[in-house]
């Protein structure tokens, strides 16, 4: 599928190109890009609220049965209780037992249903954003970003929440992120979108360094680790790897040393 805007002049400008990409029932998958390079815009896709000006999505649900998380939920709570505030995204009445189960599902007490969820820590506030997405039964779940702007502890407290969920009913999982180091552990596969192409799309542990390199940041912690391990195996590196000037520059430098020694 593809998708175009245009420009104040009128050109028609390219978001997506050429995606191809499937996934299965019950998967988790990590959405992974800097910013600009098509990440929203392909949920935003994968929840019926764009359209695809080239190809389609197939055998996608009904827009009732798909839920975009969007980034800081939170700043849309408005009721005055966890409890009904989780209610309020149920297709149907729910019980108080069943949200308390919901509630627990994301790693919170029960014994917070009833305090308001302005007040609780931003982590703990994700954790009921979560939950409210869980009461939809929706069999596609996209959370844009979940753990944008939280502390450590925060993202930490997210990360453990959704590596445990489990996939109810062949439910997908989409997580978006620019910080693959947020979803380790938490997702199976990864998409990894760089300028509207899909660089990756395969399993976790196969990802080629230099697509994994796309969507990072020059100082993101990933691409040190990477040299730290290399190095702690007392495999020389070249002293390029030390004063590389781009993500890439490096990722290319470690997966040809990896090639070479591993």
């Amino acid at each position: 599928m593809s998708v175009k805007i245009h420009t104040a002049d009128g050109t028609p400008r390219p978001i997506l190109n050429h995606i191809n990409a499937t996934c299965q029932q019950g998967e988790r998958i990590g959405l992974l890009g800097r910013n600009g390079s098509g990440k929203s815009t392909l949920a935003r896709l994968l929840a019926g609220l764009e359209r695809a000006t080239g190809g389609k999505i197939q055998k996608l649900p009904s827009r009732a049965r798909v839920m975009l998380l969007l980034q800081r939920p939170e700043e849309h709570f408005s009721r005055a209780t966890v409890l009904a505030e989780v209610a309020s995204y149920a297709p149907k009445r729910i019980d108080s037992p069943t949200i308390y189960a919901l509630l627990e599902k994301v790693g919170l007490s029960s014994k917070l249903a009833a305090r308001s969820p302005r007040f609780l820590s931003t982590g703990q506030q994700r954790q009921v954003a979560i939950a409210c997405a869980l009461a939809t039964q929706s069999s596609l779940l996209v959370l844009d970003e979940p753990m944008a702007g939280l502390d450590m502890v925060g993202r930490s407290l997210v990360r453990e929440t959704l590596s445990q969920l489990d996939p109810e009913r062949g439910r997908i999982l989409f997580i978006i992120s620019h910080h693959p180091d947020d979803l380790m552990g938490v997702v199976e596969q990864f998409w990894i979108l760089d300028q509207g192409n899909l660089l990756y799309n395969g399993p976790l542990q196969n990802t080629p360094l230099a697509a994994l390199a796309a969507c990072l940041s020059p100082t993101d912690p990933s691409l040190f680790y990477a040299l730290r391990r290399l190095e702690s195996r007392d495999i020389p590196l070249p002293s390029e790897a030390y004063g590389y000037q781009t993500p890439q520059g490096l990722a290319a430098i470690l997966s040809d040393v990896a090639e070479k020694y591993l």
